[in-house]
């Protein structure tokens, strides 16, 4: 008995985290329903109300106390609020309704299966083996609440197979694990094909709060500012979905923070330390290859003179030279699955067209690409906040959009920063960014866009979320501290509010 008392006692905070998240699945889950009774049904349901009590009994009690443990832990204390913000985005979006989450479902459910790189026939054909249940039980044959919920009652039947062709069959399969695992425990459980959904959610939604955790934790400087950006809308959709995204996010997120960590810290560097740097480049530039650049943040290392010529040589090859190279053999084998989307033919789209259009009218395609800029960049930025969630059709008002990029700047006012970058580090930063903003513009071109096509096709704001923080923390500095008290919780207060706003105008779009 003691035992258990010095355990529970030495992980007290571990457990809250533990009880607050389950427990806000549920507080989340169960609103949905009240609410969706009370708009089909026209009242109140009792049963359900009951039910959430003791739910909303355990949240409270949990989130209160973890929130007192944790005041003085800012990254800590911002999970505490986090978690549950982001435990509404999780339930009230309907499962496939993330941007390409139906394919990253079928991506996911392949590999629970024990299928890591889809088989490639003969023909050219790649086919992906699924329960139908989840073919049909996606949009648009799901496009509400009472759709969604008419398909949890119905037993899935994971033997009743059919065969898609999935366009993420050539994604990056470890990406794919922590969804997969959850598709694999609902399998074994027997669960219903949605709940099974909502577990691979569950899922990637702890590796995206721990990447988050992590990322506040170690950065020296714009703290508050990357604790903003993880309550971005677009953040928490994508961080809560099935798709590779929240791990895309989350890891470039996270590689910016130990970049900067590693880049101050007075100590030497561990071998644990280069290991997670590495291993941390390399998924960033295999998950997409347009990010690569930000793996090049590395070079800022070389600054620390903690450094010698051998160190040197190794960090590039590590977190450069050998994730370019991996990248490079799995385009190798990800390039054998075509494109065989019926939006591909009937637009013209061609890569290798499109290249040689390119090579042959340089001037043309910068004027292009400049334009598209100029027309197209204000959009970009309010749709990687969260201005069109869901498949670009939950229009969230503009308003919110801009307060939040507001409360993102500020954020590096706010905060007493013990470090800068120096004028060529933030110069490199705003290079990379660049270079990034570009690259995703130049291969949307290549692979989105109609063989000479006059503008840039399929480019969603989404793709540049993991470049956001980088301009921002350009803006932190020693001698720019703005001292207001527990500005923390204001911020914290105003950014629930905004996201639970943002919950309600999901809730009216799908009822």
């Amino acid at each position: 008995m003691e035992k258990v008392k010095d355990f529970l006692e030495k992980h007290q905070i571990k457990l809250l985290f533990v009880i607050e998240f389950i427990a806000s699945f549920f507080v989340a889950l169960l609103f949905l329903k009240i609410f969706t009774a009370k708009h089909y049904g026209g009242f109140w349901s009792l049963k359900y109300l009951l039910i959430l009590i003791p739910f909303a009994i355990v949240f409270v009690a949990s989130f209160v106390r973890n929130m007192i443990l944790n005041k003085e832990t800012l990254e800590k204390l911002w999970m505490v609020f986090l978690i549950p913000v982001g435990m509404f985005f999780l339930v009230y979006i309907i499962p496939t309704f993330a941007p390409d989450e139906q394919a990253h479902l079928w991506k996911s459910y392949e590999i629970s299966t024990g299928t890591v790189v889809t088989k490639l026939e003969k023909d050219g054909s790649y086919p992906t083996t699924i329960p139908k249940f989840y073919e049909e039980s996606v949009i648009p044959n799901i496009s509400n609440y009472n759709d969604m919920f008419d398909k949890s009652r119905i037993h899935t039947d994971y033997k009743d197979t059919t065969t898609v062709t999935n366009p993420a069959s050539g994604y990056f399969s470890p990406l794919y694990l922590f969804s997969s695992i959850g598709l694999l425990t609902g399998r074994i459980l027997g669960m219903n094909g949605i709940y099974a959904e909502y577990l691979a959610r569950l899922c990637n939604y702890v590796v995206f709060l721990l990447l988050g955790y992590y990322s506040m934790k170690k950065i020296p400087f714009g703290k508050l500012a990357v604790g903003v950006l993880l309550f971005f809308p677009m953040c928490l959709q994508q961080g809560t979905s099935m798709s590779i995204d929240c791990l895309i996010i989350g890891l470039s997120i996270f590689y910016v923070a130990y970049t900067f960590y590693l880049r101050y810290k007075e100590e030497a560097f561990t071998k644990k330390e280069k290991i997670i740097y590495c291993i941390t480049s390399v998924l960033i530039a295999v998950a997409k290859y347009v990010y690569l650049p930000i793996c090049c943040l590395s070079l800022l290392l070389i600054g620390t003179k903690k450094l010698n010529k051998k160190q040197i040589v190794l960090l590039i090859l590590g977190t450069i030279v050998i994730p370019l190279l991996i990248a490079g053999i799995w385009f190798k084998v990800s390039s054998r699955y075509e494109d065989k989307r019926s939006y591909i033919y009937e637009n013209n789209i061609n890569f290798g067209e499109q290249l040689q259009f390119v090579i042959h009218q340089p001037i043309y395609f910068v004027k292009i690409i400049l334009n598209d800029a100029v027309k197209t960049s204000e959009p970009y930025l309010y749709g990687a906040v969260g201005a069109n969630l869901g498949w670009l059709n939950i229009n969230v008002p503009h308003l919110k959009i801009t307060i939040l990029l507001f409360l993102l700047i500020l954020a590096v006012y706010f905060e007493d920063n013990q470090q800068e970058m120096k004028r060529l580090e933030w110069m490199y930063t705003l290079f990379i960014t660049i270079g990034v903003y570009l690259l995703t513009i130049i291969a949307l071109y290549l692979i989105w866009s109609s063989v000479g096509s006059e503008v840039v096709s399929g480019v969603q704001g989404r793709y540049f979320v993991p470049i956001l923080i980088l301009p921002v923390l350009c803006l932190a500095r020693k001698n720019n501290y703005v001292k207001i008290k527990n500005i923390a919780f204001i911020f914290l207060i105003l950014l629930t509010a905004i996201d639970l706003s943002v919950v309600k105008v999901i809730f009216d779009f799908f009822v």
